[in-house]
């Protein structure tokens, strides 16, 4: 990290504070982050977070489900959303699975994108269209992190 990039570092909220601080030279040369502050900086976000909407009901969904649960957490868990409701899962363990249309409280919500990469960006411009203003994807970094814990 070059004193430029420490000076950003240093006005920056907690969670860019940890990206900032984590950045590493690897092998290749390419900046990365470590895991370990990668999966603090989630963590963090889920902590602060009061109400948590998991955008997928599948596979990945359930994962981050699991990893949320094993912090204790998954009260914070409002529903699982689906863009469309096809089949009549109504809930996973007790947590509701709705239309992400026909959710409210936009603002207050976290929206955590659990799907696969191909279906990430059609999901994340449904949620600027709906309103929500604070979504986050679960990208193949943190799959692999929360994939570690869950085993």
């Amino acid at each position: 990290m070059d004193d430029e990039e420490r000076k950003k570092a240093l006005g920056a909220d907690s969670i860019e504070k940890l990206f900032f601080m984590s950045m590493e030279v690897g092998a290749d040369r390419r900046y990365g982050i470590s895991e370990r502050i990668y999966k603090r900086g989630f963590d963090e976000l889920i902590n602060k977070s009061k109400h948590i909407i998991l955008y997928g009901a599948g596979k990945i969904g359930h994962k981050v489900y699991g990893y949320i649960r094993k912090m204790g957490l998954q009260k914070k868990i409002y529903c699982f959303a689906v863009t469309e409701k096809k089949i009549q899962q109504e809930e996973y363990e007790g947590v509701p699975v709705k239309e992400i249309a026909g959710i409210e409280n936009k603002e207050n919500a976290l929206v955590l994108i659990s799907a696969r990469r191909d279906y990430q960006e059609s999901m994340l411009e449904k949620t600027r269209q709906m309103g929500f203003v604070n979504v986050e994807v679960i990208d193949a970094e943190l799959e692999k992190i929360i994939d570690k814990v869950d085993s």
